[in-house]
């Protein structure tokens, strides 16, 4: 029975260190219709991870992030954005987001 219970453990200790490794994964933003320019402050469980900056010269953003495992992480993105005819706007988001290693997500 010791033994059975021993393999059990060791089995579940390397269960856990696999999915206990760091995961690499990029967001991307790119400009909207109408849209100027865009910049979204980006936080993944309630630390700053980066920025994202698009505008006419530079349409795509790409941001690399890693967090300590593949699971459901909270996001939250804070945007102001300007457009050619409604002015600017700022505005927030929040979520979770499933991730993977080598994912792309947009925002």
């Amino acid at each position: 029975m010791s033994a059975v219970a021993g393999v059990l453990f060791i089995c579940l200790g390397f269960g856990t260190t696999a999915s206990g490794q760091p995961v690499d994964f990029s967001l991307t933003d790119q400009l909207g219709d109408g849209e100027l320019s865009e910049q979204v402050t980006v936080l993944v469980d309630g630390k700053k991870v980066g920025n994202l900056t698009v505008n006419g010269e530079y349409p795509v953003s790409p941001l690399r992030v890693t967090v300590p495992q593949a699971s459901p992480h909270s996001y939250t993105a804070e945007a102001t954005a300007s457009f050619d005819v409604q002015g600017q706007y700022t505005g927030a988001g929040q979520g979770m987001i499933n991730v993977e290693h080598g994912k792309v997500n947009s925002l």
